[in-house]
């Protein structure tokens, strides 16, 4: 006779691989570099609320034929309000629940345990990825425990550009709602503006928009335009990994930023002026581990403060193409 294995399951090797983990597509943080690059980043700030000083003057031309002095200038100082809320991640492991399943492999002999053994290490890093990225969507599309750069931007008066959704412009890419002419739309309306014109020129002028939209950006001009030679040099630039290029003809960057995926936005403002305050800027990414008082589970938690906001948001800083309200 031979062998009778009708009491058994057929066997699969569970362990060989048990710490090799794969892990989900999670979006990394690129707001903060880009506040760095080209907005306003604070640090230190343990207060809720920051003011931050404006300034803006007035002098206006006169008649020199005379020599009486006429003092035709004003200078208005305000301050803008930037509001830090604190924040706060937490969970809690027990370790024993890993004894029931393949993860048995990956703890330590005995049944003291000071931690997730050999597992504790991907399933932290795994959970610090998933806070970056959760932060990273709140700075712009949080609601709930603070007004995000998106919700500010639409309880703003007067920055609406336009509210239909972009697209890649129709069959011949001439619709108003596509991407690059979204983009020539808020480049032209700036261009048309005396001060905001040497803003442009003088590349102190810049557009965020998500992923999709950069694609469809492209797509939109090469149906305008077919492949020539400056789609062709972005492009090649794009595939390498850049993320961000120069809008044709002018000095505007635009970056691409995940971030505003859900929300649709397309934005141009003014360097310096989208900001950013923190108390600790490495709290975002502080994450504390330990056991409780009974050596039985093992927790977690990061807690930080930061807030986001704009030095100015008016037409004169600030435009957006997306929804109003």
């Amino acid at each position: 006779m031979g062998f009778n294995f009708s009491g058994l399951n057929a066997w699969a090797d569970e362990h060989t691989e048990a710490l090799n983990f794969y892990t989900e597509a999670v979006m990394a943080n690129s707001v903060v570099p880009l506040i760095r690059e080209r907005g306003t980043l604070l640090t230190g700030v343990k207060a809720n609320t920051i003011k931050l000083p404006k300034l803006t003057s007035t002098a206006a031309v006169q008649d020199g034929d005379n020599c009486a002095f006429n003092a035709s200038s004003t200078s208005t100082i305000g301050q803008t309000e930037i509001t830090l809320k604190n924040i706060k991640f937490q969970g809690t492991f027990c370790a024993r629940e890993l004894e029931d399943y393949f993860t048995a492999v990956t703890l330590p002999a005995g049944q003291i345990y000071t931690g997730l053994g050999r597992a504790e290490n991907a399933i932290v890093g795994d959970i610090q990825r998933v806070i970056a990225k959760n932060i990273s969507l709140s700075y712009f599309n949080e609601t709930s425990l603070f007004d995000g750069y998106v919700q500010q931007l639409k309880d703003a008066f007067g920055i609406n550009a336009g509210t239909t959704t972009p697209n890649s412009g129709g069959t011949a890419g001439t619709d108003t709602q596509g991407v690059f002419n979204i983009v020539q739309a808020l480049v032209q309306n700036w261009l048309a503006d005396e001060d905001l014109a040497q803003e442009v020129i003088g590349g102190r002028a810049f557009i965020l928009m998500s992923p999709l939209h950069v694609n469809y950006y492209f797509e939109n001009l090469r149906k305008l335009q077919g492949d020539n030679g400056f789609i062709q040099a972005q492009l090649g630039a794009l595939a390498g990994g850049a993320q961000s290029f120069v809008h044709q003809g002018t000095n505007v960057r635009i970056y691409a930023l995940p971030e505003l995926t859900s929300s649709a936005f397309i934005i141009i403002t003014r360097d310096l002026n989208m900001t950013m305050a923190f108390d600790l800027e490495s709290d975002n990414t502080r994450l504390v581990t330990g056991m409780d008082q009974y050596q039985e589970n093992m927790w977690w938690t990061l807690r930080t403060k930061y807030g986001v906001g704009f030095r100015n948001i008016d037409a004169s800083n600030v435009r957006y193409w997306g929804a109003a309200s």
